[in-house]
């Protein structure tokens, strides 16, 4: 199954309950309850660089545990240069 069979399928939006952040919330331009067609074309900037909270996210979901740890790394407090050299800046330069 492609994107776009399921790109008119609706689905919900929630934080996660699991999640360990304080007053966790939705950005109020992003529906609860939309497709992934309306989401992707109207709420959510995909060609943005990815800040530290996305990096950690996906670190989160990563299963390969060298790509985790960099991620990790990237999103430390102590990794914050290197992640402003090898995240940000590459897109400058371009």
């Amino acid at each position: 199954m492609g994107m776009l069979d399921i790109a008119d399928q609706v689905c919900t939006v929630s934080v996660n309950p699991s999640t360990e952040k304080i007053n966790p919330t939705i950005p109020p331009h992003v529906p609860p309850k939309s497709s992934l067609r309306h989401l992707y074309t109207y709420c959510l900037d995909i060609r943005r660089t990815p800040g530290r909270p996305i990096l950690r996210a996906l670190a989160e979901g990563a299963k390969n545990e060298q790509e985790k740890r960099r991620l990790l790394e990237l999103t430390s407090a102590q990794g914050f240069t290197e992640f402003n050299d090898f995240v940000r800046q590459v897109n400058i330069e371009q």
